[in-house]
């Protein structure tokens, strides 16, 4: 079975998160916070042996291109919310294996989305074994100026998680 030779990926940063099936291959339950193209969603339908992805994305035009456009598969399996997505991970009682965080706009991400709180809310809604892949743009030499927000994140992130993992 190899599910992997159908990988294309989106952006070359958006393969980091299906790391995660090497951490956990036990991944089934998904949610994805931004859209976007669709490309992440896409993905996981072909790596993980998922049984839901939940995607939450607060544009609907994105939503709209991503099916018009982008070839976003309608699938019973993938339910696509039309909502703020910080508001979504406060009120869904539902658990997800994986949670992937992939929320930007013209600035970058934008700052709910970047606090503790969040992140602790995000954390509380993980199974056990659950993992967070989260985009935080940065350059690649750390100690550049311009990577004083991700090392910010990245401290915010080590007071919720025991165990982390950057990818330049």
């Amino acid at each position: 079975n190899i599910k992997y030779n159908n990988f294309i990926g989106g952006m070359p940063y958006t393969r980091y998160y299906h790391l995660s099936k090497t951490i956990n291959p036990e991944i089934r339950d998904i949610l994805v916070l931004g859209l976007g193209s669709g490309s992440v969603v896409k993905d996981c339908t072909k790596i993980y042996d998922y049984n839901t992805i939940d995607v939450i994305d607060i544009d609907s035009d994105v939503i709209d291109v991503a099916y018009k456009y982008f070839d976003l598969p309608k699938l019973k399996s993938i339910n696509v919310y039309c909502e703020d997505a910080r508001d979504f991970v406060f009120y869904t009682n539902k658990t997800y294996d994986l949670i992937i965080i992939d929320v930007f706009i013209a600035e970058g991400m934008p700052f709910k989305f970047m606090t503790e709180e969040f992140i602790q809310q995000a954390h509380n809604i993980l199974t056990p074994n659950g993992i967070i892949g989260v985009n935080l743009f940065g350059t690649e030499d750390m100690s550049d100026p311009l990577n004083d927000i991700f090392k910010a994140e990245f401290k915010t992130y080590q007071k919720i998680f025991k165990t982390l993992y950057s990818f330049p």
